[in-house]
């Protein structure tokens, strides 16, 4: 596959990146945090954050393979898991702004929690509108449903 990558391809890769750092950050904070208040409260949050970073690390790699083998939605897991990201981190969000005591906009754990919530609702939304990242003429593999029709036809 030599022809330039498709723009949701490299749409579902940005977001998919950008939430890589957003959880390393997350994780960054919760250290600092630690480390300034001399507490080890939030230990497992921020090992739940570098888990979450290598689980967006495997589905980039998923996505890629999936897009050099040019399977057209051999894998939902991925997939799927975009849509269960959505919902966790848009409850996550909700969580942490009917919790914090004197919750203000400048919060920068809000923000990074919102920006989490925008990324993953906008790759559920790509999900739905371009299922496949390859069209039918790149896949090597497989033919158009209209070229069986034809060979059909010509028998």
């Amino acid at each position: 596959m030599d022809a330039p990558r498709p723009k949701p391809y490299i749409a579902k890769l940005v977001f998919q990146m950008v939430l890589v750092v957003i959880c390393l950050s997350l994780a960054v904070l919760g250290i600092i945090d630690q480390a300034l208040n001399d507490t080890h409260e939030d230990i497992g949050r921020i090992i739940f954050y570098f888990i979450e970073v290598f689980i967006w690390l495997m589905l980039i790699g998923m996505m890629h393979f999936d897009y050099k083998r040019a399977l057209p939605t051999a894998c939902y897991v991925h997939k799927m898991l975009w849509f269960y990201a959505f919902i966790f981190d848009t409850s996550t969000l909700c969580f942490h702004i009917f919790t914090v005591d004197k919750f203000t906009l400048a919060d920068p754990i809000f923000w990074l929690l919102a920006t989490r919530a925008f990324c993953t609702l906008s790759l559920c939304t790509m999900v739905l509108i371009w299922p496949n990242d390859t069209p039918y003429s790149a896949r090597a593999y497989m033919r158009a449903p209209h070229e069986d029709v034809v060979a059909v036809a010509d028998r």
